[in-house]
């Protein structure tokens, strides 16, 4: 522990642990640019064509990325939770309750061949698109992104993690779902047993966006740190 200048805190919001965030951006607002980020660990991973996993909790901003990665980087997307639904032979989220969707994906993965199961399934969509650019959005367990993994055998897999703090990521799913929820509500789906691997998923990264904000800045930083690990820009 240190006395900092609040004056010389810098800009990047990773540097601190969660309970120093919220002091920070609550007392300190006007010297802390909470500008969105990303870390890079492995860029080889990132070349294409290759399989690119975006994972993060609930609200995190994992549609945003997604949605500028398809729209701008020519990936396909392949929708793990729409997977499930599949296999369940039940709608997926919003027409079924995310609450009790949550409930039967966890009884299904939880299952000894379950994230083999999945895995086999996602594959089968992977082996359809044509530039071999396809984007897994949502895996929630190690063992499905293992089994994945061993499927593609030579074929590149990124792992890419968006992180938001808790107290943003309420505030998104609530905006998100267009209804007024409560802290108690997010955190209910939030705690739910099937994510709970989620966030220690970020260990495996290899590279991890930083959402500190919202959709704007975001955007532009899901967009720089593809540019970067392409090789088309430095930083």
């Amino acid at each position: 522990l240190k006395w900092m200048n609040p004056d010389s805190l810098g800009n990047e919001m990773r540097e601190f642990e969660y309970w120093s965030q919220l002091c920070l951006t609550a007392f300190f607002p006007s010297v802390i640019h909470t500008q969105p980020s990303y870390l890079i660990r492995r860029r080889t991973p990132f070349k294409r064509p290759n399989l690119l996993c975006v994972v993060g909790t609930l609200g995190s901003g994992k549609s945003v990325a997604t949605s500028v990665l398809k729209r701008e980087f020519g990936y396909t997307e392949i929708n793990s939770g729409k997977v499930v639904a599949e296999i369940l032979g039940i709608p997926s989220v919003p027409k079924t309750s995310r609450e009790i969707f949550q409930k039967a994906a966890w009884e299904f993965i939880k299952q000894k061949d379950g994230p083999a199961r999945l895995a086999a399934e996602i594959w089968n969509r992977v082996e359809r698109v044509e530039n071999g650019n396809a984007l897994i959005d949502g895996i929630r367990q190690r063992a499905t992104l293992t089994e994945l993994r061993a499927r593609a055998q030579d074929r590149r897999v990124a792992l890419l993690y968006v992180h938001t703090p808790p107290n943003l990521a309420f505030k998104f799913y609530r905006a998100r779902s267009g209804r007024d929820l409560s802290i108690h509500d997010f955190l209910r789906v939030n705690d739910s047993p099937v994510e709970a691997e989620v966030k220690g998923m970020i260990g495996l990264a290899d590279a991890v966006l930083y959402n500190w904000t919202g959709e704007f800045r975001y955007r532009d930083a899901v967009r720089q740190l593809m540019q970067e690990v392409s090789g088309l820009v430095t930083r």
